[in-house]
């Protein structure tokens, strides 16, 4: 259905425009370079054909899809495992004035999600609690501004792309299930929560410095972890793929981001 699996993202672009950032500069053209900079979210760990590297950079990685769609020339310094420091470290240097489109998903590990879960799946409820606590303050502590720093030194760098960030899915169907032991359907819920706050953090950052933020927890509507059809993969998967997008994610992850920048 379109309006549900689209909702979030035609939220977002409303939301920018009302912010006064403009759509006009984003047709579609062919033959534009593209950067993608960030974590395995935009390398696209999980959902295999990896390249050679320790990145774990994926063939099926949406900044994959999203350059062939469009015929862009493509440069992905994503990298998996991959804080905000590192991107100031070992991504900007790819920018240029001629630098025609951007994407960018960080601030997941800077919150200390993944290692949330991974604690949250071999302790008690109230254990796990606080674990997940201690995220959300490093969610509210820094990385809003963190985050506002580092967009602001992108747009210095690329001052002619259009730049987008993309945000994080929530991870669970919050039911019990095989696909997900040790985390109870409390903890399942907790873990969401706090990828909205990181959500909620990262849009305002982005709107501050005037880019534009695109949503796809509503693309993984009942294809969280438990889900009928899951398109993140669960615990039992290989090292690194865990609690990551699969290749149908990040399927969805290109299909929001398209919505931007597509026809």
């Amino acid at each position: 259905m379109w309006y549900p699996r689209r909702l979030g993202v035609l939220v977002t672009v409303v939301a920018l425009a009302l912010a006064g950032v403009s759509s006009a500069a984003v047709a579609r053209e062919p033959g534009l370079d593209y950067v993608a900079l960030g974590d395995s979210y935009t390398a696209g760990s999980g959902a295999g054909d990896y390249d050679t590297t320790n990145c774990r950079r994926s063939n099926n990685s949406y900044p994959e899809l999203v350059a062939s769609y469009h015929e862009w020339d493509l440069t992905s310094v994503a990298c998996a495992g991959a804080h905000i420091h590192d991107v100031w470290d070992n991504q900007l240097d790819v920018l240029a004035d001629d630098t025609d489109r951007v994407t960018i998903s960080i601030g997941g590990n800077d919150a200390g999600w993944v290692d949330v879960i991974s604690a949250c799946m071999v302790i008690e409820d109230d254990e796990c609690e606080g674990h997940v606590n201690r995220a959300w303050d490093n969610i509210r502590e820094n990385l809003y501004y963190d985050l506002r720093a580092l967009y602001a030194e992108i747009k210095l760098r690329a001052p002619d792309a259009a730049i987008a960030v993309v945000g994080y899915p929530r991870l669970f169907g919050e039911t019990e299930c095989t696909d997900a032991p040790g985390l109870s359907v409390t903890e399942q819920q907790w873990i969401n929560r706090a990828a909205d706050l990181l959500n909620r953090t990262t849009m305002r950052a982005a709107f501050a410095e005037g880019l534009w933020f695109i949503d796809v927890r509503s693309q993984f509507t009942q294809h969280g972890v438990c889900d009928e059809v899951p398109w993140i993969n669960g615990p039992r998967t290989a090292a690194g793929d865990s609690f990551h997008p699969t290749a149908a994610g990040y399927q969805g992850y290109a299909d929001a981001v398209d919505w931007l920048w597509g026809a």
